[in-house]
């Protein structure tokens, strides 16, 4: 099988083992891409005791009690021989985000399973918590708890603070002369061509503007929501070249009886796919291609959410 097969196959068997569990399609869609971005093969019963233990050993209000326990038992069963060594070292990680000021949440575990690897996730933790408030000053209304994974992906580059932000403003403006829309999609696109690949500045902007103004000659809408995969595109040496096989891989997934009314999803499912076996050898590339497309449908969760509670709170005033 194809990886995009692979992708659909792994979905169903999720979707079909955790049938009377209260599993929500956009997390199935993200386990499944997990398993398929890091070339593992997905073991049900693997996973299954891997997600209860993190629920029994998790705190009584965290969120790992919830559904995120899923998300984050395919992450670390992907990315580690020792999954329970490294959901240990994920709480560690976790503790010294809460100790820097980060509030508890999803976002705060996404950001901890990046930092997981390090050594001083105290110094880290601070270090991303200093990113994340000088964000906050460029850009207070758009700065939001989504952004907490890509400030630990941040943390881990070299040179200070100032000089990190000073970078993101160069894309956010240059991009925005571009075509692109201001906003916290673009704020989100400006943080990912912030990590150090090597790519000249003005190259990477050239890239996402290339990128940006040939979707639609693959039928492909320049919306904002996109942007993040755009950047994804933009480390790819001729990314724009990957489009056609994107387009193919984004209408076959489109077509799939389970996928239908998930559009936006399916293309950022698609760019996944692909992208990730430029990024192989990459490890670096590799964990800020899953944190992005994790960050991204953990908005939309929470973007949803809040929406449903704004309607049951207009329809309990009426």
């Amino acid at each position: 099988m194809n990886k995009r097969e692979q992708y659909v196959a792994t979905f169903l068997n999720l979707k079909k083992k955790m049938k009377w569990r209260p599993m929500n399609k956009r997390s199935l869609m993200l386990i499944a891409a997990t398993y398929v971005i890091q070339n593992k093969p997905f073991d049900w019963n693997r996973f299954r005791m891997l997600s209860d233990y993190i629920k029994y050993a998790a705190s009584v209000f965290s969120p790992l009690k919830s559904n995120h326990r899923y998300v984050l038992a395919a992450k670390i069963d992907t990315g580690y021989d020792h999954p329970e060594k490294a959901f240990s070292s994920m709480l560690e990680a976790f503790e010294a985000l809460d100790r820097a000021g980060f509030w508890r949440n999803e976002f705060s575990y996404i950001a901890a399973t990046v930092l997981l690897d390090e050594g001083d996730n105290n110094f880290l933790a601070e270090r991303a918590r200093h990113i994340y408030d000088a964000m906050r000053k460029e850009h207070s209304f758009i700065t939001s708890n989504s952004d907490y994974p890509l400030a630990a992906l941040l943390a881990k580059e070299e040179g200070s603070v100032r000089e990190l932000i000073e970078t993101m403003e160069y894309f956010y403006s240059e991009l925005n002369k571009r075509g692109f829309k201001k906003g916290d999609a673009l704020q989100f696109l400006s943080h990912i061509l912030s990590l150090d690949n090597g790519i000249n500045r003005s190259i990477l902007i050239q890239r996402c503007a290339t990128i940006l103004h040939a979707l639609e000659d693959f039928g492909i809408k320049r919306k904002r929501m996109y942007y993040p995969v755009i950047g994804l595109l933009a480390f790819v040496n001729n990314g724009e070249s990957l489009l056609p096989i994107i387009q193919s891989t984004w209408n076959e997934l489109n077509e799939v009886e389970a996928f239908i009314w998930n559009e936006d999803l399916n293309l950022l499912m698609a760019v996944n796919i692909i992208v990730s076996d430029q990024f192989e050898q990459n490890e670096i590339m590799l964990t800020g291609l899953t944190t992005t497309i994790e960050s991204i449908v953990q908005a939309q969760e929470a973007a949803s959410t809040a929406a449903w509670i704004g309607a049951m709170g207009g329809i309990s005033s009426n």
